[in-house]
């Protein structure tokens, strides 16, 4: 987000703030697998709690994601949950 603020006679302001993960969702906006936290994988269709939780497990036992398709190694996703969610994730 990027407020502006300007004051007659003042030197303008420039803030810049992240994005809340329901915004980051809105704007469709990929996840990335590798960083996400639990707000931000709450927010992919599908992945409720314990899933964000599992796949938080996976990346600490086992490193970053080499590529989306690594997220079908994660106990409950099933290739149809995986095809639904493939538009909103990224790894980095």
């Amino acid at each position: 987000r990027i407020s502006v603020f300007v004051e007659e006679g003042k030197a303008s302001r420039v803030i810049l703030e992240p994005l809340d993960s329901p915004k980051l969702k809105i704007l469709f906006v990929p996840v990335n697998l590798n960083t996400a936290n639990m707000e931000e994988l709450d927010t992919l269709p599908g992945i409720g709690f314990s899933t964000a939780q599992r796949i938080i497990a996976y990346r600490e036992r086992y490193g970053k994601f080499k590529s989306p398709e690594g997220l079908l190694q994660v106990k409950g996703i099933g290739v149809k949950k995986f095809l639904a969610l493939r538009e909103q994730i990224t790894v980095q």
